[in-house]
């Protein structure tokens, strides 16, 4: 007795036949050419087990054997997944929780020296998260958060921002304008940031990210203009 599988890959599925199966006829199929524009026959192989390898091997996420001559038995199935092969899927029922804790730093005013160029407070070559705070001279207020791997070249960057560097632009000839026009700005640098009530490692762009994007949305407000975009 020997065992032919069938590979349909149209519709992602390998199943077993016996050699004598109808449905097989020795690896020709019922039309007799055994290789169709939806798939093709493997083998033969003289045990069951080197078949059922055998249709594990195509990669195929159905796999079955013929319910005439085998039995249809369904060896693996991606539609009904097994317990086991679940269990595989950590995220299933998982739940993640997080707590973020901000405390912001007032570190100075910005302002324009003799040649308009902007002056910002001194701040450390560290990372962080940072805010400009803005009062317009018509009393309206405006914010802007970001974040650095490096605070102190970040600052740099605005003040002489470079070609290709449009974000540095905006927010530098924002400051101008609102400087020059009688408008008032501050920089506040994160203090302290908790995560899980333990210290945050701002080393990491991911961890900035996550306390830059909250600071964003709680620093919406119906009075406050957020210049982040």
């Amino acid at each position: 007795m020997s065992f032919w599988v069938y590979e349909n890959k149209i519709h992602k599925y390998a199943s077993l036949h016996e050699a004598k199966c109808s449905f097989c006829g020795d690896g020709h199929g019922l039309h007799g050419g055994g290789l169709t524009p939806s798939g093709m026959w493997h083998g033969p192989f003289g045990a069951l087990d080197d078949a059922k390898t055998a249709a594990i091997r195509t990669g195929q996420p159905d796999l079955r054997s013929c319910s005439l001559c085998v039995g249809g038995e369904v060896i693996f199935s991606s539609t009904a997944r097994s317990e086991d092969t679940a269990k595989t899927d950590s995220d299933v029922g998982q739940q993640l929780k997080c707590s973020l804790v901000l405390r912001w730093l007032p570190k100075g005013r910005l302002q324009l020296d003799e040649s308009g160029r902007i002056v910002f407070p001194r701040v450390e070559s560290c990372a962080g998260i940072y805010r400009f705070s803005a009062r317009y001279p018509d009393g309206r207020f405006a914010n802007y958060i970001g974040e650095s791997d490096n605070l102190y070249r970040r600052f740099g960057n605005y003040r002489n921002p470079g070609s290709s560097q449009l974000t540095n632009i905006r927010i530098n000839f924002w400051m101008k304008e609102l400087l020059g026009g009688g408008g008032e700005a501050s920089i506040s640098i994160a203090e302290s940031a908790l995560l899980n009530d333990v210290k945050a490692d701002f080393t990491h762009k991911a961890v900035r990210r996550m306390f830059e994007q909250m600071a964003i949305v709680l620093g919406h407000a119906e009075d406050i203009e957020s210049l982040n975009r």
